[in-house]
């Protein structure tokens, strides 16, 4: 739930925002809890797989491009998740305090428009992925979904049809 002060200067502020939180951060945790169905299930692993294991896989988590937690599996079985930490952990300092201030905007529509660095903009690529993207008959994403759905699918129940493929 979304911290909204009651009393003082804010709390009138319907969009208020503490101070160690941004639009990126309330989205991400918004995805966490849809990817989850709003439930924690039981056990420590969930937990840990939904929210991280300590502080800086959290953090980690709240910066991730949100279809990246929204469809977690996919993209890490395809390789993208790997990709886009690679490429964020290969920044510099300035770099990376540059590159977290344009994805807590969390506005993704122009990323050209915010920056002309390649290594940002390297970064900035993957939170162009987008559930529309996923859901879009005619896009890669969607080809490369059907086949992982697909495929877990056979895994989860034993069937496997070459033919439906």
């Amino acid at each position: 739930m979304k911290y909204h002060p009651i009393f003082g200067d804010y709390h009138l502020n319907r969009n208020y925002l503490g101070p160690n939180w941004n639009r990126k951060f309330i989205r991400a945790i918004q995805v966490i809890l849809n990817a989850t169905k709003g439930k924690i299930g039981k056990g420590k692993s969930f937990f840990n797989k939904a929210f991280g294991k300590d502080e800086a896989e959290f953090m980690n988590l709240l910066y991730m491009p949100e279809t990246f937690i929204l469809y977690r599996f996919f993209f890490e079985k395809e390789g993208f998740t790997k990709e886009w930490q690679k490429s964020f952990n290969l920044l510099t300092s300035s770099e990376l305090a540059e590159a977290k201030k344009i994805i807590e905007k969390n506005n993704f529509k122009d990323i050209t428009i915010e920056t002309n660095n390649i290594n940002i903009l390297k970064v900035l690529q993957y939170y162009t992925f987008t559930r529309e993207n996923i859901g879009d008959s005619n896009s890669k994403l969607f080809k490369l979904k059907v086949i992982f759905d697909k495929l877990e699918k056979t895994e989860k129940y034993g069937i496997f049809d070459l033919a439906n493929m």
